[in-house]
């Protein structure tokens, strides 16, 4: 074989070793984009469960809050009534004129 024919085959198979090496590194990069791609989706589906069980809990919280504020309010509107009722008596009897013994 001649020098020449050799030189040609090393050249030859320097273009391939490039060729196969560009295409195997075109491949594992495709391969990690896509793992890439599940992990963000496998992320994004856990700040979503995430947040949706955030907002349950607020809403709970909430709830319980304003059934404590009713029932303050209920307590101060019958204390205010109690009051009332006791005020409206006390009127009555200053309105009655002094009975005479």
């Amino acid at each position: 074989m001649s020098l020449q024919n050799a030189f040609i085959l090393l050249a030859l198979a320097g273009v391939a070793g490039i060729a196969f090496g560009y295409f195997l590194r075109l491949i594992i990069s495709l391969g990690k984009r896509g793992s890439m791609e599940l992990e963000i989706r496998q992320m994004m589906l856990d700040a979503d469960t995430k947040a949706k069980k955030i907002l349950e809990e607020a809403e709970t919280k909430g709830q319980e809050r304003v059934e404590i504020l009713v029932s303050e309010y209920k307590e101060r509107e019958r204390e205010l009534k109690t009051v009332e009722d006791r005020l409206l008596r006390r009127e009555e009897l200053l309105r009655q004129p002094p009975s005479q013994s």
